[in-house]
């Protein structure tokens, strides 16, 4: 406690004064006060008022919040100001509180703020107490003028809804009107509801959509108005239409638009009348402003469903382009639609309709007025504000105001008169500005001004020649015929030309002026005006130029010797000192000389000139005018003496470098004076030989073989003499470096008639200018195709078919180009005739056993070379003797008695001969058996003996061997397997490489083991090696095809009979169907040519060697490869190696001839009959299909018996891959039946199977091994 002590003192009133008890003053007794506990702050009151409500947008308001606190007290502390609108608090600012009132004492703190959002604003004031007073709060609310239709001047219980039921026709929130219709037959209604239902899914009403009262129709799909609570409205579309009606004075602003409950799970789960929404579907609500005589002013679309996304959520739509609309009405269209229309729900939610002040504009006198008539405009303003000012502008643009802005008293402003309104149809604006309470807004009026304009337009255009006569013509709008035009020349209206002219239609004509002033004329048309038409005047502006003369003179005067500086002067009448005069030399004003040059008092000079050329030269000085000058030029004429120099060549350009070439100078005048030097290349620093005397105007030079290669430039240079000037003069000559032409051939020579055959020519030093001609036979009188360009040093004729039998000779001749002299060049071809042979017997068919029968074959062309080889029965194993000479077209057999019993096929092989193709024919003979005598009793047989298993030839087997190679991607390696399935040896031929490796297996040497053969596959320039498996030794390497990179193909076999396997090299992927062939042991070429007769294919092709019957016989097989038809292609082996191209059978395909992946193709003696039978697997992107056809069925019956009885058909190791089979051939369990091995096409994996031919030929498919090459690569493997 504190104590206060209270002392009296005479004559003054007791005061309070605060001392301690003490001793020294015991006459006074003290009185002592106890003061109450204060520890616990009292209360405040506050209060929180506006300045301006409502307040306009981003007009400052100010805050003020008054603290109470009991009389006598003082609160200090601040108050924190705050906006709480829709339940979100911003910060307004923080404010000391201070007294602000004496009278009584008031205590406040203040707060400037401003509003930039639209509609309602509600604000608090907390004042933080002191150590006195503990806090309190005000609050208040303003808004910014706006009409938010939020329907919460709606009464209605809650979750709950108004339907029309009433028959009222509709309902008003916020002065906007909306219409209803109900049907009391149906219970139904149309239009607008308003409600507060809170139904948001069919958890909520798990009735739906059977409600009996159909409240799901009055839910939005979001649950509650925006912000979480209150009352919306709902649309039903139908008819009448759906509207509201905007209040007077009020324009739309925008809304908020959502889903109904019922559309939103019609769209999102479908229902028994409409579909769920997919990704293409739409719900489109189309909102349409009218103006109060229902025209169109303008839509708004919004999305309900777009895409297939159907809106749950209130969103925004912006309304402001339909301001000037008096109604809304609204539409809805679906991507769901049936027979009777749209199946969706056409139901919506809508609330916060944004409605703000118009304003409406009028004018005193009312449109129409004359032009001139003084005219006013009032603005009225919704609300009647007299705060802010109106700007009234006229026309677009808001550009041109109407005076000073106006304030608004009482919600008007009325203008200024304004006379000046131009004639036509005017638009005012008046813009408001706004005002404590009042947003911005603006109206606008039309007023059409009647009234008259005049142009002026001069006969002839400005500019004109002083003196010239000028007429003017008057054209008065609205085509009147009252009233008169008075035309004036100059400024002041003063200097009328002629008298007034009467205007009929529209026009008035001036009298012609001959005395317009020099310089910048304006010309003044008053129209006078008349009954109906207000008075106007317009200006034409017109330029009257002097008219000049321009005169030329040279210095030195004419005439001057070549080469002379000479000068030009230019002098221009009336002595202006404006503009330019340019000099020309020689005609046609193309040939400045120098630059335009200023006109000082009249006159203008060039810089001088020694270039003039000999000869009469006219000089033209062209003046450009100026201001109050026309333009105008002048010549003079020069004449320059002197010489000039030609110069030519022998022979002419063009020439061959080392050619001798001279050049003759001739200079004019005929001087045989002076000397001319001839000099080569630029510089004047190379002479041909020594200066040459000029006699009678010429001079020859030496002979000169040293020009360079190109495009030479040679100058004579004439020294001059007496009377004769010196000169110059060039002749430009070619020199075109000597080449060669050689030709090649494709396919090379021999050929047959008939066949397509292409040249190209190959040019040294490789030029790309040119074309190169090819023509066949002597003379140079039939081309083949048109000439073809060069590049690159070579040119490629179009095919040709049509080369006669027997030697030709095609020539190549080069045209030559630009650096490159002409040249020719021939290739020899020899093409052979097509041949048919026929066979004949004697004697005839039927004959008895044992007859000796004799055959002629007749080969047509009647040929004298080859030989023919006659055959007994089928697969041309059994010859009939030796080989037969040809004479004349025609070759008989021995005498054959032992043709077999039965129906015998007789083959006469023609070998082919110069100019001649090989071919065969056949002739049937039917042997009958021959009478026997009576039998006599049979001798005693020893009892039979079992035969011996026919012989295992490796020919016909296969080796005991084989090798796997990987596709594209894998290793580089290759593994020789034995046939048990062990590894034999692992080789890797191309390290580094990823195109995979092909392989074969054979004896290559002659020497009883087995070598292995291996190719790269794409990536890498192609290469071939032949490698001794158990040393490693590479015994052969090729790179067979150049610089081709798509990979190669490897196959072996013994086609010559020598006993060693040749080799067979084909190309893969974007190579032609070439087929080379190496003989066995030295590796030399013996064979090249297309194994596919379509050289233009690029799929490859795939070979093996059929073994025949195993006497030495043998076929080479060839198929197509990816991309052609699965065809195949047999040649005969014999005639192979002598450069002939015989078919034992006819092409045929081995699989559909619609396939176009190629066929994998080799060759064994599968059933064991001593003649080798054909094995393919499906190309690439078939399944694993295996057909194996029988080869002496083939021989014998062809393609057509052999495919419609195969050896075997299966489907090889994964049965479901769709990525072809590879195939080889190989003696796995060592007796006289070839087995075959399988490998998985590219992207197939690594699986090797193997099947043994003796289970294949009584059907079982069983594989007999089965194994991953390589167990981490699944991209094919090759075996071999």
């Amino acid at each position: 406690m504190s104590f206060r002590l209270l002392m009296w003192t005479a004559g003054r009133k007791a005061k309070q004064v605060k001392y301690p008890i003490h001793k020294t003053f015991p006459s006074i007794k003290p009185t002592v006060e106890v003061f109450e506990d204060r520890t616990q702050p009292a209360s405040s009151t506050t209060t929180l008022a506006a300045q301006y409500t409502p307040v306009a947008s981003n007009v400052a308001d100010l805050l003020t919040a008054t603290v109470s606190v009991p009389a006598g007290a003082t609160p200090t502390g601040t108050v924190a100001f705050s906006d709480v609108s829709n339940g979100v608090t911003t910060p307004l600012g923080t404010a000391p509180v201070s007294q602000v009132g004496s009278s009584p004492v008031t205590f406040a703190a203040t707060l400037s703020a401003t509003f930039t959002t639209e509609g309602a604003h509600d604000l608090t004031a907390v004042y933080s107490g002191d150590s006195n007073f503990a806090t309190s709060t005000g609050t208040t609310t303003v808004n910014d003028g706006t009409t938010d239709v939020n329907f919460s001047d709606l009464s209605l219980a809650s979750n709950s809804y108004w339907n029309g039921s009433d028959g009222s026709g509709g309902f008003t929130s916020g002065g906007a009107n909306f219409n209803n219709s109900y049907d009391t037959t149906y219970d139904s209604w149309t239009g607008w509801a308003y409600t507060n239902v809170n139904y948001t899914n069919t958890a909520l009403y798990p009735n739906y959509p059977n409600d009996s009262d159909y409240t799901y129709q009055y839910g939005a799909y979001p649950g509650t108005a925006p912000g979480g609570s209150g009352t919306y409205a709902v649309a039903y579309i139908s008819s009448p239409a759906t509207a509201i009606t905007i209040p007077n004075g009020m324009q739309v602003q925008s809304a908020m638009f959502t889903n109904t409950t019922y559309a939103a799970l019609s769209m999102l789960n479908g229902d028994s009348f409409a579909k769920k929404f997919g990704p293409n579907d739409w719900f489109l609500l189309t909102i349409t402003g009218e103006d109060a005589s229902g025209n169109v002013v303008g839509t708004v679309p919004f999305y309900l469903a777009n895409n297939g996304s159907v809106l749950t959520t209130w969103q925004s739509a912006d309304l402001s382009s339909l301001a000037t609309a008096k109604t809304l009405v609204f539409s809805e269209t679906s991507s769901d639609t049936g027979t009777f229309g749209m199946n969706t729900p056409a139901f919506f939610a809508m609330d916060d309709l944004t409605l703000v002040p118009t304003v409406s504009v009028t004018s005193s006198p009312v449109s129409p007025v004359t032009s001139g008539t003084p005219v006013t405009f009032t603005a009225s303003v919704a609300g009647s504000p007299s705060v802010g000012t109106v700007t009234f502008y006229a026309g677009p643009n808001l550009t041109d105001p109407i005076g000073s802005p106006v304030n608004v008293v009482n919600g008007t402003a009325t203008t200024s008169a304004d006379a000046n309104l131009p004639v036509g149809d005017d638009t005012i604006t008046a813009v408001y500005s706004g005002g404590t309470g009042f947003t911005p807004s603006q109206g606008t009026e039309s007023v059409t001004v009647t009234g008259t304009t005049t142009t002026v337009t001069s006969s002839p255009v400005s500019p004109v020649t002083s003196g010239t006569p000028v007429t003017f013509t008057a054209s008065v709008s609205g085509s009147p015929s009252v009233g008169t035009v008075t035309f004036y020349a100059g400024p002041g209206l003063t200097n009328p030309i002629g008298s007034p002219v009467n205007v009929v239609n529209g026009t008035a004509t001036s009298a012609a002026d001959t005395s317009l002033a020099a310089g910048a004329d304006t010309v003044t048309a008053v129209y006078s005006g008349g009954t109906g038409f207000p008075g106007s005047q317009g200006t034409e502006s017109v330029t009257v130029n002097t008219a000049t003369t321009t005169t030329v003179t040279s210095t030195p005067a004419s005439p001057i010797a070549a080469g002379t500086p000479i000068t030009f002067t230019a002098t221009v009448s009336g002595s202006p000192s404006v503009g330019t005069v340019t000099f020309y030399a020689g005609p046609n004003l193309t040939d400045p000389i120098g630059s335009p040059v200023n006109v000082v008092n009249g006159t203008a000079t060039t810089s001088a000139d020694a270039n003039l050329p000999v000869g009469d030269d006219t000089i033209t000085a062209v003046y450009s005018g100026g201001t109050g000058f026309t333009p105008s030029q002048g010549t003079e004429s020069v004449t320059v003496t002197g010489t000039t120099t030609t110069v030519t060549s022998s022979p002419v350009s063009p020439v061959t470098s080392g050619t001798p070439v001279t050049f003759t100078a001739s200079v004019s005048g005929s001087p045989s004076v002076g000397t001319v030097t001839f000099y080569a290349g630029p510089g004047l620093t190379n002479p041909i030989g020594s200066p040459v005397n000029v006699v009678n105007g010429t001079a020859t030079s030496a002979a000169d073989t040293s020009l360079a290669a190109g495009a030479d430039t040679v100058t004579a240079v004439y020294s001059g003499g007496t009377g004769f000037p010196g000169s110059q003069g060039t002749e430009s000559v070619t020199v075109n470096t000597a080449t060669t032409t050689t030709v090649t051939s494709s396919p090379v020579s021999p050929i047959t008639a008939g066949t397509s055959i292409t040249f190209t020519a190959s040019v040294s030093g490789n030029p790309s200018v040119g074309t190169v001609t090819f023509y066949a036979g002597p003379g140079l009188t039939n081309p083949i195709g048109s000439p073809v360009d060069v590049v690159n040093g070579t040119a490629t004729s179009a095919a040709a078919t049509s080369l006669a039998a027997g030697a030709d000779t095609v020539t190549a001749v080069y045209v030559g180009g630009t650096g490159f002299a002409p040249s020719e060049g021939t290739e020899s071809v020899t093409v052979n005739t097509a041949t048919t042979t026929t066979v004949t017997s004697t004697p005839v068919s039927p004959i008895t056993a044992g007859t000796s029968i004799t055959f002629t074959a007749s080969v047509s062309g009647s040929p004298s070379v080859g030989t023919v080889t006659f055959y007994a029965g089928p697969g041309l194993t059994n010859a009939i003797g030796s080989p037969v000479n040809v004479v004349n077209g025609t070759a008989t057999s021995a005498a054959d008695p032992s043709l077999a019993v039965g129906t015998d096929t007789i083959t006469a092989v023609y070998s082919g001969g110069p100019a001649f193709t090989g071919s065969q024919g056949t002739e049937s003979v039917s042997v009958t058996a021959a009478v026997s005598p009576p039998p006599s009793s049979p001798p005693v047989s020893p009892p039979p003996t079992s035969p011996p298993p026919p012989a295992t030839t490796p020919a016909l087997v296969g080796a005991p061997q084989f090798a796997v190679g990987s596709d594209v991607g894998g290793p580089s390696t290759v593994t020789l397997y034995n046939s048990d399935g062990s590894v034999a040896a692992t080789l890797d031929p191309f390290p580094g490489t990823t195109g995979g490796v092909r392989t074969a297996v054979a004896d290559f040497m002659g020497n009883g083991t087995d070598d292995v053969v291996v190719g790269t596959g794409p990536g890498v320039v192609a290469e071939v090696k032949v490698i001794d498996p158990t040393t490693g030794a590479v015994l052969f390497d090729v790179q067979p095809f150049g610089n081709f990179t798509g990979g190669v193909f490897v196959a072996a076999g013994d086609l010559s009979g020598s006993g060693k396997a040749d080799l067979v090299i084909t190309p893969d992927v974007s190579g032609g169907p070439r087929v080379e062939i190496y003989e066995g042991g030295d590796f030399r070429e013996v064979a090249n040519f297309f194994g596919i007769d379509d050289p233009n294919f690029r799929g490859g092709a795939q070979a093996a060697v059929d073994g025949a019957a195993g006497n030495g016989v043998t076929e080479l097989v060839v198929a197509a490869g990816f991309g052609g038809g699965p065809r195949i292609s047999v040649y005969d082996g014999a005639s192979l190696l002598q450069g002939q191209l015989v078919h034992p059978v006819a092409d045929f395909f081995a699989f559909e001839s619609t396939l176009r992946n190629g066929a994998y193709v080799a060759a064994g003696d599968v059933n064991g009959d001593g003649t080798d039978d054909l094995v393919f697997g499906a190309g690439s992107g078939g399944g694993p299909r295996v057909l194996i056809l029988n080869g002496a069925t083939l021989l014998s019956g062809g393609s057509v018996a052999a495919m419609a009885d195969p050896i075997s058909n299966f489907f090889a190791g994964d049965t479901q891959n769709r990525d072809g089979v590879r195939v080889a051939v190989a003696n796995l369990d060592g007796d006289a039946y070839a087995d075959v091995v399988t490998g998985a096409g590219t992207g197939g994996g690594s699986e090797v199977t193997t099947y043994l031919g003796k289970n294949l030929v009584g059907g079982n498919a069983t594989p007999d091994l089965n194994f991953d090459a390589f167990p981490t690569f699944s991209g094919g493997v090759f075996v071999g």
